[in-house]
């Protein structure tokens, strides 16, 4: 925060009726606060239930000043799963209360050490984000606030840029949206992170970034007419053309860019010509900062902003640094596609279906909201397509349900067909933005 004008806003809150507005004089003076209180976490390991607060953001960059490794433990998490990962971890469990910026550390744990030694001796912060877990125990993902600033663009003109937090700031991509702010003196609007919340008028939001989820449902919910955004990046899950060809038409003057980052990699590219996927240019090129291959059709990366490696698990890179990202890819043309994650492929009797490929043409339709594709376990295929969409309100259900089989059946193989589709009043989102699927 220094060097930037103690009187301009950084935090502003809109989840109340009014917008409250923390400038970055006073977060500064909130910081030196919690550092003087708090000095028996120097150095400490500490969990932070990151919940989109004011308080949080203030306990992030006290818990830096202090040279602790800050564990970012996602709001949704169960109280006994926070328990587990206090005893797991040997946490302090600190966070803010009502939002000021202020709270009681924890007694819990605590016994482990937390920073890293930096080159001049002291100790560095360290920030922990887990992954998802969705394939077993989450994972303590190491990082400096270095590495997960490394790829953070700075500029005179993103000074007065505001910016939407609509991810979790314990996700990666949440802590990308505070970094940009935080290093070119913005703005970051807190409590309107997800499609219904109230947008305040738009609240001056300047810059968007999102879950292509996310967009989707702004866009059909009809909560985007109060913004006029210059920047709108997606992120976090691929974009499929039709979202780019709609955020263009209700967004004409808009920069529209997608960017491909993970937990682990850190940002890793950007791709800003309209079009889904990637070019092929980027594979195995000198001329990106990060390396990209693709091996038995799944992409793998090498980056000098990568994770520190995992808390408590071994590191997942080869001998060359190389991290297979479990995302498959098909290269069509001059063009690098993405078909899903390795462990979503469906065997419908020994055919593979990326689930994907189906939710596309579902979505498709503009009556539907969202659209999640899975496979049903099959006595006799193996597998089945399972499919289930959140339609506009409104929509004739039964009709909508009859006319996207036939799309399916006009556009896909017949074993990629959803054998099972269900209209649905909602579909289950994640901390940070993306569809859950199981």
């Amino acid at each position: 925060m220094a060097g930037h004008d103690p009187a301009r806003p950084f935090l502003v809150d809109v989840s109340d009726a009014g917008n409250r507005t923390l400038p970055y004089g006073a977060c500064a003076a909130q910081v030196d606060d919690l550092v003087r209180t708090h000095g028996d976490l120097r150095g400490a390991s500490v969990g932070l239930r990151a919940t989109s607060e004011v308080g949080t953001v203030v306990w992030m960059l006290a818990l830096d000043r202090l040279g602790a490794r800050c564990h970012l433990i996602a709001p949704s998490t169960p109280d006994s799963a926070v328990h587990a990962l206090v005893d797991r971890f040997g946490l302090h469990l600190v966070g803010p209360v009502g939002g000021d910026g202020t709270s009681t550390p924890g007694v819990t744990g605590g016994a482990r050490g937390g920073g890293t030694s930096g080159a001049d001796g002291g100790t560095v912060g360290e920030v922990v984000v887990f992954t998802s877990g969705t394939t077993g125990e989450p994972k303590g993902v190491r990082h400096t606030w270095e590495s997960l600033s490394a790829r953070v663009h700075r500029s005179a003109a993103l000074a007065d840029a505001r910016w939407l937090l609509a991810y979790s700031l314990s996700a990666f991509a949440g802590l990308q949206v505070l970094l940009h702010a935080l290093l070119n003196g913005g703005s970051v609007v807190l409590g309107a992170g997800s499609p219904g919340a109230s947008m305040a008028d738009g609240a001056g939001i300047t810059h968007i970034s999102a879950t292509p989820t996310f967009v989707r449902l702004l866009l059909i919910g009809g909560e985007a007419r109060g913004l006029a955004p210059e920047q709108i990046t997606l992120g976090g899950e691929p974009v499929d053309q039709p979202l780019l060809d709609r955020v263009r038409s209700r967004f004409p003057s808009a920069k529209v860019t997608h960017i491909y980052a993970s937990s682990e990699m850190g940002t890793c590219f950007s791709v800003h010509d309209g079009m889904a996927g990637f070019p092929t240019s980027y594979l195995e090129s000198d001329e990106q900062p990060v390396w990209l291959t693709i091996r038995d059709g799944e992409l793998h990366i090498r980056s000098p902003h990568a994770m520190r490696g995992y808390e408590d698990a071994a590191d997942p890179r080869d001998e060359t640094g190389l991290f297979a990202t479990g995302d498959l890819v098909e290269v069509i043309g001059d063009r690098v596609e993405f078909r899903g994650r390795r462990t979503e492929v469906v065997n419908v009797g020994g055919q593979k279906v990326h689930p994907r490929e189906i939710e596309e043409v579902l979505l498709d339709d503009p009556r539907v909201r969202t659209a999640r594709v899975w496979g049903a376990r099959s006595s006799v295929a193996g597998q089945l397509v399972r499919a289930e969409v959140v339609a506009v309100d409104g929509t004739d259900e039964a009709g909508l349900r009859r006319e996207l089989l036939a799309r399916c059946q006009h556009r896909l193989a017949p074993y990629k067909v959803p054998r099972l589709l269900k209209v649905v009043d909602s579909l289950e989102h994640n901390d940070a933005g993306k569809l859950v699927r199981r």
